[in-house]
């Protein structure tokens, strides 16, 4: 995981097919937006979303802001960042699990997020992720402060 911040920091490359080649590693398509497109990286347990268009860019960092925000009133709801390009808007996240997800988990953190007065924004189960038993939110551009 360490190599691949590195090469990640040292790199401005904005598509899936530069990054691959930067990263040495293929990228599988995991799903795609309005803003971006979320890859996963060979066999590792991470994923990387990648902006679309200028646009997009402004919803990259709005969502870096957010998870940011809120990791510090709710942790236990935030993706584990490991590295985000402020310039480019490409993001590099733990990837989580999808399989057996509800609209019970984002009723959860909804929950959660709305007992403590926090935004909440775009909250439904195709936004959220299970590690192990806890849910995160995995998807946050569309929360507004």
């Amino acid at each position: 995981m360490e190599q691949i911040v590195r090469r990640l920091r040292k790199t401005c490359a904005k598509t899936r097919k530069g990054l691959s080649r930067k990263l040495g590693m293929s990228l599988r398509l995991v799903a795609s937006g309005a803003y971006r497109t979320v890859y996963s990286i060979s066999d590792k347990p991470l994923v990387i979303k990648i902006p679309h268009c200028r646009g997009a860019l402004a919803h990259a960092r709005q969502e870096h802001k957010m998870i940011k925000r809120l990791k510090r009133r709710v942790p236990e709801l935030m993706p584990e960042v490991l590295h985000f390009n402020h310039k480019t808007g490409v993001a590099l996240h733990r990837k989580y699990s999808r399989v057996g997800v509800t609209s019970r988990h984002s009723d959860k953190a909804e929950q959660i997020l709305r007992s403590k007065k926090l935004p909440y924004g775009d909250m439904h189960y195709g936004n959220v992720a299970l590690d192990g038993a806890v849910v995160k939110v995995i998807d946050l551009g569309c929360f507004r402060p």
